[in-house]
């Protein structure tokens, strides 16, 4: 089971189904009732539009600005464009990074690439071995000034980087970098599935309540129709909002980092007095 299912789930065993019918389906305007009815049409449904415009509208934006997972992107695997003797540009696939998107570059690191396990494909895990890391820090323990990686790098467009050092860059290099998740959130760890869950349910109910609370008024208004404990338990979500952005600050922004392997184990060593190796 995926974390989105997971969330719905938990969505509708705490919002009622009716508000979330009338939050999330699709109406039509009757101009000879002056009233508005379901539209019974169109073929969606309440998780498809859940998705579409909470989680993939709201909640997939903001957890992938908090953070997302470190990767090694081997240079072989993207496409190269010289613009002059020290600028070189790397345009990364979709196929590559398997639908994500490069957020944030780190470093160009040189000489680990053939310890990368994958080719690009959806499954690809990033991740050099521990052998070969230990080797390139002997590397830089005893090579002098010699240089084996360069930080001039920058995000110039959607996977597509930038690197300074061109004349510096080697066949056998990889980009550290950090990607958005997986689209389904399968690269989360299922011991934070009931966090993802939590996050969801708060912006759906953030939601209803945005959609429903004008709306309410204006039915109770033109046909005088007596709302009673719809009204009630749409007003409970008042502060749902704010509960999810304060939840996505703060806890999900630690969940976010011990859910990046790589990162977390970096914390974890210099909280140590280690020196970490990337």
């Amino acid at each position: 089971m995926d974390p989105v299912t997971v969330a719905l789930i938990k969505v509708k065993a705490e919002i009622p189904r009716d508000i979330l019918k009338q939050a999330f389906m699709p109406k039509r305007y009757d101009p000879v009732e002056n009233d508005r009815y379901f539209d019974n049409v169109t073929s969606v449904s309440i998780d498809q539009q859940i998705r579409q415009l909470v989680i993939e509208g709201r909640v997939s934006i903001d957890v992938n600005l908090i953070g997302g997972t470190e990767m090694f992107l081997p240079l072989g695997l993207a496409q190269r464009e010289f613009l002059d003797a020290w600028n070189m540009i790397y345009r990364f696939s979709r196929d590559v990074l398997g639908g994500r998107r490069i957020t944030t570059v780190h470093e160009l690191v040189y000489g680990i690439t053939q310890g990368l396990s994958g080719q690009g494909t959806a499954g690809y895990d990033g991740r050099a071995s521990d052998m070969l890391l230990v080797g390139r820090d002997i590397m830089r323990a005893v090579g002098g000034t010699a240089t084996l990686g360069t930080a001039y790098v920058q995000i110039v467009g959607v996977n597509t980087v930038l690197v300074n050092d061109a004349n510096q860059v080697i066949g056998d290099a990889a980009l550290r970098a950090t990607v958005t998740h997986e689209p389904n959130f399968n690269d989360l760890k299922p011991v934070y599935y009931h966090a993802f869950a939590e996050l969801v349910a708060l912006a759906v109910k953030g939601y209803v309540y945005n959609t429903l609370v004008i709306d309410l008024d204006e039915g109770q208004i033109r046909g005088g129709m007596t709302l009673g404990r719809i009204r009630e338990v749409v007003d409970s979500y008042a502060d749902a909002n704010q509960m999810y952005w304060e939840y996505l600050t703060t806890k999900w922004q630690r969940i976010s980092t011990m859910n990046n392997t790589e990162q977390y184990r970096k914390i974890l060593k210099m909280s140590l007095g280690a020196k970490p190796r990337y």
